[in-house]
């Protein structure tokens, strides 16, 4: 008998060590379907591991009470449970307090400091994830933490005086991490992300920073487990875009695109071929002529220094050529969708024409019929074929400002780029309550108003005409001068001040107190407005089309810069209020739901159209967010409270895809613009589905308001009630968002990916230059 209980001890003992192996396993899996998983509709991944999560989750809870006692096995258990809620690609508060137990506990738990330091960082806490990094590398060398550490330290370069140095300590974490294991193909795809860093950062443009990267993919590619890694097919093949191995990078987007259809290689493929094409075609309609001969007779009487040998394109030998300098006149600037190189079409002395990109140098610097040295070029012969398609042409690249002398002379420091600043003059905002920020204020003819207490009074702490506790998506893109007190990852936003609302600077104008309109952009939103000429006309808003046409006087009497236009970037969200309208009973619409949106599309059609005739080349279009979820909803005749109101997101829904269509056409329609388009809808879907994950308690009633939802009265008007804390609530009134919900909502379309905003985000439309 005492040999069989002790057995059946020994089973016990194994079996609740199983219990833990297998908890860990399941966490490990979340991690891989994380990093490996990539369907068609991103949507599908984020249902994916919210149901693995919840079996996880309730796997751990199934372990005994008596297996979570000392002070190891609690540190465990919180660990496992962070690192399971942890995810998801957003930072969760419930998250973060586990771990932080977890290291408590057991401050020796490498792992629970390295998975709180990555929840950390989802949060903007760089300078807290980095020491939770080093505190986690302090239990020993690590080759993951030290990738951690090195993927950091580049976020953290973004924006300070010396990103040089603190890329460089992101290779050589990426090389330590190698030298713990020469075969990780993660330690060596961190290694080409950190030399590719380098070569945008630092302002180098390195050709050997781009070799080294290649060289380091090559390595990664090596691990099988590598292979199921989209990034590094798209990484590398942005790598051999770069080097001009075009065949090379067209396999790799496509590759990439294979692997997770959501990275936008489709649209880096379209975009290379119609680069390509364009080349191959300016080329050939320039073979000859009267104008190159011209031209090029000019370039004989440069003087060139005796330490360089003169030579045409023709003598160059592939790659390098070293003390050879090759005179040419630009024949004209190539426009494209890319933000770097700059691409020109240059003639030599012998009238031969070819493809001239340059790194380094602003975009304002090369103008038709400059004449150029170039030293030192490097030379290639562009000669593949795609899809049945030849490319021949002969190609010449600068990598350093230093390598071309601009009508005789070296360019001086403020003509380069030391690294790719946000090429963001002003903001032009035109919309309805989502962006207002005061117009209807200072409309004294407008009853739609939201310039008494409480509003504003958790950022601003008066009332400022905006309709929410705080700051709007407008406001938290372009402001970050003014408040240095932000969170660490409003810190990389745009950086230019908040923008006046049209009236206030029309009224400032007039009576004297400012001289000009703002530099800085404006701001023409109305609350309650719509792309419909009707909607809530009776409150005196102001809609779109006068909207429009307000840019369009101050454009036209010179009162805007329409240089600073083409610098600018175009938000527009329109259209919640013309659909709620449509459920309102006292005036019912003369059109079917199709037909209602299909003209909210024209107009939205038109605007676009119209204010690309004024030089706007970068347009940023929100689609609508879930408006039957609004707690305003109560006050619609049979809207459900408990649920919500359907009929109208079936709506929204299909707007949203005809805006969607709109946007990508607009490349397309207008060559040399490019649209963004924010799918706001999914953005605060998520934020409904997992709330806590995001930091809200309460995702259905309005924070201040009165009645069902708190959506019966408005805040701030009689009888009104408010919460204690704003920002848990994904709702501030009965129609409008917290600032914290905006928040979240402008940290996605700043750095998401495309499920949440595509083909680019703002951070990189932003930094575009290619666009004039």
């Amino acid at each position: 008998m005492s040999n069989y209980g002790e057995v059946n001890k020994e089973e016990e003992r194994g079996g609740r060590e199983d219990i833990w192996v297998k908890v860990e396993g399941a966490a490990d899996d979340l991690y891989r379907i994380r990093d490996s998983y990539f369907p068609a509709n991103p949507l599908d991944k984020v249902s994916k591991l919210q149901h693995e999560s919840d079996l996880a989750l309730k796997l751990l809870d199934s372990i005994h009470p008596e297996q979570r006692r000392t002070p190891m096995q609690r540190a465990m258990h919180e660990y496992l449970k962070g690192k399971i809620l942890d995810v998801v690609p957003d930072y969760n508060k419930e998250a973060e307090d586990h771990l932080s137990k977890a290291v408590k506990l057991n401050p020796y738990l490498a792992d629970a400091w390295l998975c709180l330091g990555n929840c950390i960082w989802k949060k903007g806490d760089l300078a807290s994830a980095r020491n939770c990094f080093n505190l986690a590398l302090s239990k020993g060398p690590n080759k993951r933490i030290l990738c951690q550490l090195s993927m950091l330290e580049r976020s953290m370069a973004q924006g300070v005086d010396n990103q040089a140095e603190i890329v460089e300590e992101s290779i050589r974490h990426a090389k330590e991490a190698i030298s713990l294991d020469v075969k990780d193909g993660n330690s060596w795809y961190n290694l080409g992300n950190a030399c590719l860093t380098s070569f945008f950062m630092t302002g180098a443009w390195d050709h050997s920073r781009l070799l080294q990267s290649l060289k380091a993919y090559q390595n990664a590619e090596k691990d099988e487990r590598m292979k199921e890694n989209p990034d590094l097919y798209y990484n590398c093949a942005t790598v051999n875009k770069y080097l001009e191995n075009y065949e090379r990078a067209l396999s790799g987007f496509e590759a990439a695109a294979l692997k997770d259809p959501a990275l936008n290689s489709i649209d880096e493929v379209r975009k290379m071929v119609n680069l390509l094409e364009k080349l191959e075609n300016l080329l050939r309609g320039h073979a000859r002529g009267k104008r190159l001969a011209s031209l090029a007779s000019s370039l004989a009487a440069v003087n060139l220094n005796s330490s360089y040998k003169r030579a045409t394109i023709d003598l160059l030998s592939e790659g390098l050529n070293k003390a050879v300098a090759v005179l040419g006149k630009v024949v004209l600037i190539v426009k494209h969708e890319n933000v770097t190189p700059l691409y020109y079409l240059v003639c030599d002395s012998s009238q031969l024409c070819f493809v001239l990109s340059v790194y380094g140098i602003r975009n304002d610097v090369i103008k038709e019929g400059d004449q150029l040295t170039l030293l030192d070029p490097c030379y290639h012969y562009v000669d593949f074929s795609w899809k049945e398609k030849s490319y021949k042409f002969k190609s010449i690249r600068v990598d350093f400002s230093e390598q071309v002398l601009l009508n005789g002379k070296a360019l001086s420091p403020h003509q380069a780029i030391l690294y790719p600043a946000y090429n963001v003059q002003s903001i032009f905002t035109f919309g309805d309550s989502i962006f207002d920020a005061g117009n209807n204020h200072f409309n004294k003819n407008c009853s739609a108003q939201a310039d008494f207490p409480p509003y504003g009074s958790s950022f601003f702490h008066q009332p400022t005409g905006r309709f929410t506790n705080g700051r709007t998506v407008a406001d938290f893109i372009s402001d970050v001068l003014l408040d240095i007190e932000m969170v660490a990852y409003l810190a990389e936003f745009i950086g230019i001040d908040l923008q006046k609302p049209y009236l206030e600077a029309q009224i400032e104008v007039i009576n004297g107190s400012r001289k000009a309109y703002p530099s800085n952009g404006i701001n023409f939103a109305s609350a309650g407005s719509g792309f419909l000429q009707e909607t809530n006309k009776d409150l005196g808003v102001i809609a779109i089309q006068e909207q429009l046409l307000q840019f369009q006087t101050l454009v036209k009497q010179n009162q805007i810069d329409r240089s600073s236009i083409q610098n600018s970037i175009f938000f527009l969200e329109s259209g919640s209020n013309d659909i709620f309208n449509y459920f309102v009973p006292f005036d019912p619409p003369k059109l079917d739901p199709d037909a209602y949106v299909q003209a909210m599309l024209k107009e939205a059609a038109n605007l676009i159209d119209q204010i690309h005739k004024l030089g706007v080349r970068r347009i940023a279009v929100f689609s609508l967010g879930p408006v039957g979820c609004v707690p305003a909803r109560a006050l619609l005749p049979h809207a459900p409270v408990n649920r919500c109101y359907e009929k109208i997101n079936v709506m929204v829904k299909k707007f949203n895809t005809g805006l969607e269509s709109l946007v990508k056409d607009i490349p397309t329609k207008y060559p040399g613009a490019v649209g963004v388009y924010g799918a706001v809808y999914d953005i605060v879907q998520r934020f409904r589905a997992v709330p806590t994950n995001y930091g809200f308690s309460d995702v259905e009633n309005a924070c201040c308001g009165y009645g069902a939802l708190r959506g019966l009265v408005q805040c701030g008007k009689e009888g009104y009630k408010m919460c204690q804390n704003p920002n848990s609530f994904l709702f501030w009134d009965y129609f409008h968002p917290s600032e914290h919900t905006y928040q979240l909502i402008s940290q996605a379309l700043w750095v998401g990916d495309t499920s949440r905003i595509r083909p680019i985000n703002l951070k990189y439309l932003a930094s575009s230059t290619s666009f004039h």
